[in-house]
């Protein structure tokens, strides 16, 4: 045939096209000519399309037979074909999930085990629905004491974009939970749609009105005082899943009420500033590590414990154990201020407090022990470098201390290196600095610990003793300054309800020493310049209780103005007499003897007199009303035998009268009746 014809072409080009098995339609190539017979085109498809057929149905029945014969032989892997670009969407979504940082922050957290049913749909909402980025979650189901928001709970946190975000977001959280679940959340910090709309349109008169004027932008982004970055939205108790077992009934727990595995879910909503500025995550991961260490130390079978090495650092309610430091009397040595025995009739809590831990607590004791029988040189040789230049190996003593300091660390192992701290703070060793002491209590605090106050006060106590040179000039040590006012500070900022009379009788203890004291510790020549800086401490001290005004005890009073007396300080011990009743605290007896008595054993006739017109007095004011008897009448009567010698014989004649005659009769009427 000629290629010239047209039907020609087309018949030729599909006796290659159908080995291909595709059916090309006469359409595709080109319009069919009607020059050419109709009959003879559609044979040559018909036969074309009969021979692929037939030699497809042979293709299949040989494969079959193959089949058959080598059924018993495994078939060989069949060659992949390059998947179509329309089933390649998991694939593509999986290599943009690894790469892309925004996927990576919408990751959903992995479900802890036996979680509630509802807390996948609460986890759907928040992410899909909502837009909060960064979630992660926290089991603290298992915690012991549970946390403040309730037990059984579990903590979500996630970040908003923005504060509207954020506000926006915990509304409709809480929308959503209310129409779906019938729960009734609660939202702290969350600002409301009208309180929301008043906050922008506030905002942005205000940005205009400062714009007119030509304000930096830094005014115009100032807070308008409604603002918070932060919300959290307690669910509320919701159903436990059905596998979650039911909590153990305590033998020795008495209260009401019946036991429940409810859970409790709490959502914590940030914006991304607030969420690194709080870092909620870091301290409620360190109570949990810290939990699971306690359970796991609990756990342990331990024997019977017997006390070789003097008091474990342990609670305040097993051992009045104090730091060796303090225990410089011989006759009262460290291990007779221990407990001897740890028997099974303890109570729970401190049977648990003192097996955790025990061993390494008996060698803590025993190191610091060992220092009590140093020498100061040899003491600031054994501490070494300190913790400024993490040094924890350099001698002996610091590898010995240190063996028992583990990793995960507990209130034990935390008091150990408080007082190991506090007694290089005491001798100035430039390694232990009191940034040191204020790091540690916040490690303690971030671990989940409770800080007892007989740690504040003994840390407080190393300070106060601590010899510090004398700066005149200056009035107080700036290194004792810095002990005392940050130890202050960082109980006050961590609400801490410390004891104000303890604390201040600690600072005025530590400027009291006695004159044979000083002098054996600093000299003669030094013993006068510290007496003299001590007399001007309890002055400031003095006028610094005047101006606070705060709510001292009967009883400090009485200890202030006996060490006013005793040092002679008539000036101090007048301000804290008059202070006394500007506080409404009533004067006791006490503090009337004390008054009188002292002020004659100076012998001083001014004195006296100016004592007795003040004092006597008062005494009917006071409530209760002091009255002129017993002690009060003796004291009356030294001072009366100061301010008028003759008081006394003048008294026994009749006719004689007089101001002090008078009282010295009322005196001895009172001590005879």
């Amino acid at each position: 045939k000629s290629l010239h014809c047209h039907s020609c072409r087309v018949a030729l080009w599909r006796s290659f096209v159908s080995v291909t098995g595709v059916n090309l339609n006469s359409n595709a190539i080109g319009r069919s000519d009607d020059s050419g017979p109709r009959a003879q085109r559609r044979a040559i498809t018909t036969n074309i399309v009969h021979r692929a057929e037939s030699r497809a149905r042979d293709e299949l029945e040989e494969s079959e037979d193959l089949g058959g014969l080598d059924g018993i032989e495994e078939a060989a892997p069949p060659s992949k074909a390059p998947l179509p670009w329309y089933l390649q969407e998991d694939a593509a979504s999986r290599s943009t999930e690894a790469t892309s940082p925004q996927a990576a922050r919408q990751r959903l957290p992995d479900l802890p085990e036996h979680s509630p049913p509802i807390l996948e749909n609460i986890l759907q909402q928040v992410s899909v629905e909502l837009g909060i980025d960064d979630l992660s979650l926290l089991d603290l189901r298992h915690l012991d004491p549970p946390p403040a928001l309730g037990a059984n709970l579990l903590m979500l946190f996630g970040t908003a974009r923005s504060e509207k975000h954020l506000h926006v977001s915990a509304d409709r959280l809480c929308r959503w939970l209310r129409s779906n679940y019938d729960l009734s959340p609660n939202a702290d910090g969350l600002l409301g749609r009208n309180e929301l709309k008043i906050k922008l349109r506030r905002k942005a008169r205000k940005s205009r009105m400062m714009a007119n004027v030509g304000a930096s932008p830094t005014s115009l982004s100032a807070d308008d005082g409604i603002r918070t970055d932060w919300v959290c939205v307690n669910v509320g108790r919701v159903e436990a899943a059905a596998s979650a077992p039911m909590p153990k009934a305590k033998e020795d727990f008495v209260g009401f009420g019946s036991s429940t595995n409810r859970v409790n879910i709490v959502v914590q909503l940030f914006t991304e500033e607030k969420r690194a500025e709080l870092d909620l995550e870091t301290l409620w991961n360190g109570v949990l590590k810290s939990n699971a260490h306690r359970n796991a130390e609990a756990e342990s079978d331990a024997p019977e414990v017997q006390n070789l090495n003097g008091a474990v650092l342990a609670d305040q309610d097993v051992t009045t154990y104090r730091p060796p430091i303090y225990n410089r009397n011989p006759q009262s040595p460290l291990q007779s201020r221990g407990f001897h025995s740890v028997s099974a009739a303890l109570r729970p809590s401190i049977r648990t407090k003192l097996l955790f831990g025990h061993r390494q607590a008996f060698a803590l004791a025993s190191s610091l022990e060992h220092l009590e029988h140093l020498t100061a040189g040899d003491i600031i040789e054994a501490l070494g470098r300190g913790p400024k230049y993490n040094d924890r190996s350099s001698t002996g003593f610091l590898r010995a201390f240190y063996e028992n300091i583990p990793r995960h660390r507990d209130l034990v192992h935390y008091e150990a290196l408080l007082m190991l701290y506090s007694i290089g703070t005491y001798y100035q060793i430039p390694g232990y600095p009191v940034n040191c002491i204020i790091d540690l209590l916040t490690e303690i605090q971030v671990a989940g610990h409770r800080i007892p106050e007989h740690m504040y006060l003994n840390i407080l106590r190393q300070a106060l003793a601590s010899d510090y040179e004398v700066d005149l000039e200056k009035r107080l040590p700036k290194a004792q300054q810095e002990a005392v006012l940050g130890i202050l500070e960082f109980m006050q900022l961590n609400g801490y309800q410390f004891n104000v009379d303890e604390v201040l009788l600690l600072l005025n203890d530590s400027f009291c020493q006695g004159r044979d004291v000083l002098r054996a510790a600093h000299g003669k020549k030094g013993a006068h310049s510290r007496m003299y800086y001590n007399a001007i401490m309890r002055h400031r001290l003095v006028g610094t209780l005047d101006v606070l005004a705060l709510p001292l005890q009967q009883s400090t009073y009485l200890r202030l103005l006996t060490v006013a007396a005793n040092f002679g300080d008539w000036e101090d011990f007048w301000q804290l007499w008059g202070a006394v009743a500007r506080n409404q605290v009533a004067r006791s007896p006490e503090m009337y003897v004390l008054a009188l008595e002292r002020i004659a054993e100076t012998g001083h006739q001014k004195n006296c007199i100016d004592a007795l017109r003040n004092t006597v007095p008062m005494m009917e004011t006071e409530d209760p009303a002091v009255s002129l008897e017993g002690d009060v009448a003796r004291a009356v009567m030294k001072a009366v035998e100061v301010a008028d010698p003759e008081a006394s014989g003048v008294a026994v004649r009749q006719g004689s009268d007089g101001e002090w005659v008078r009282l010295w009769r009322k005196c001895a009427r009172a001590l005879r009746s």
